[in-house]
């Protein structure tokens, strides 16, 4: 032992270097590991989250594409109630509250029992009513606790209150709790 100990202080270059390596090598494999347990490995952060799939296909261009609004709603009605669906789309949109001013938010259009699948609850008010999805229907909106805190200062009395969104206005029916966030939410 005292032998090798001796080599190794001799060769300290070598040492170093051997050290070095593995210590390098086994960052890289628990940095792997981490990415790998927190995208593949663990259930989505809702009840019953290892059931829940996200259905997308394959666009002309190569890309992953989401399913067109009347294809879900053809996959809806075939499923004939066996199975709960739910649709969204994340994009950036313009908000114009109560105070008047324009802001840009990050914001979804879900479908009516988007958030009965996950198993969300607002915080304060009410989710969708499934007639709330049906063409024709009164424009409304949950917003997230953020934005609310933030941009409305978390007044209660904002329930009821029409904001506009994309030019359209919306009353608000509900708060969301802060830890509810999409797929592709910044």
């Amino acid at each position: 032992m005292r032998q090798a100990l001796r080599y190794l202080i001799r060769r300290a270059g070598y040492s170093l270097s051997a050290i070095l390596t593995l210590a390098l090598g086994i960052g890289l494999v628990s940095t792997q590991y981490s990415l790998i347990d927190g995208l593949l490995l663990r259930p989505l952060p809702f009840a019953a989250g290892e059931e829940i799939f996200h259905v997308a296909h394959r666009g002309s261009e190569g890309g992953w594409r989401t399913l067109p609004l009347a294809e879900f709603v053809a996959q809806q009605e075939a499923t004939q109630g066996e199975l709960e669906m739910a649709a969204f789309q994340s994009m950036s949109q313009n908000m114009v509250g109560t105070d008047g001013l324009p802001q840009r938010v990050w914001g979804s259009a879900v479908s009516a029992g988007f958030f009965d699948l996950l198993r969300v609850a607002p915080i304060l008010g009410r989710g969708f009513d499934p007639a709330e999805g049906q063409s024709g229907a009164a424009p409304v909106v949950l917003l997230g606790e953020t934005l609310w805190r933030d941009a409305f200062a978390a007044e209660p009395g904002l329930l009821g209150q029409a904001i506009e969104i994309n030019g359209v206005r919306h009353t608000v029916i509900g708060i969301l709790p802060t830890g509810v966030r999409f797929p592709f939410q910044d």
